[in-house]
């Protein structure tokens, strides 16, 4: 968090997107932990000045969920993010947008995209497919999701109204894609 926001400072930044894969953990730890925690901001930025910097940087939650469409060559998945506004609290986040995606198990399963199920997933390719890492990792590492699942969810909750963009990183080729 230091180095980040040192960084940020130096460099003019106004606006931060903390990314984390089908989660929100990455934002909630800090918001929770340095941004809405005066005395720990205060003992890593003793100058008031740096903090009123800090207090002025935008930091917005940047869910990134990989969908089960395939492009290039190599056939990759597309990588989509959804950036929420911070305005939208981080349980109605987690609560009625993540949680709410399912994603397809082994055996045709579908399960809801919560930490326990993504972990519990991981576990099963590490046991049955000789997968190695961490279970939440090996997990993130396989899950795909529909593009239309995701907009179907972000729409049926009013508090995301106006509240969210999708955006695609545009070092993959979408051409291909039936949009």
């Amino acid at each position: 968090v230091l180095k980040l926001f040192t960084k940020a400072i130096e460099d003019n930044i106004v606006a931060i997107g903390i990314t984390d894969y089908f989660m929100i953990n990455g934002y909630k730890r800090i918001t929770e932990q340095y941004l809405n925690n005066p005395d720990k901001l205060t003992a890593l930025f003793p100058d008031p000045d740096i903090r009123e910097k800090i207090k002025n940087i935008y930091i917005f939650p940047n869910i990134e969920l990989r969908l089960n469409t395939f492009v290039g060559k190599d056939a990759n998945s597309v990588n989509y993010h959804v950036i929420f506004s911070n305005t939208v609290s981080i349980q109605d986040i987690n609560d009625n947008f993540i949680q709410q995606l399912k994603f397809i198990q082994d055996a045709g399963n579908e399960v809801s995209l919560t930490q326990a199920n993504i972990e519990q997933y991981g576990r099963s390719l590490i046991e049955n497919n000789g997968e190695t890492g961490s279970e939440l990792l090996v997990g993130l590492k396989h899950i795909s999701l529909n593009d239309n699942m995701i907009l179907q969810t972000l729409k049926r909750h009013k508090s995301f109204e106006g509240k969210y963009i999708i955006t695609i990183p545009v070092d993959e080729d979408l051409s291909l894609i039936p949009w």
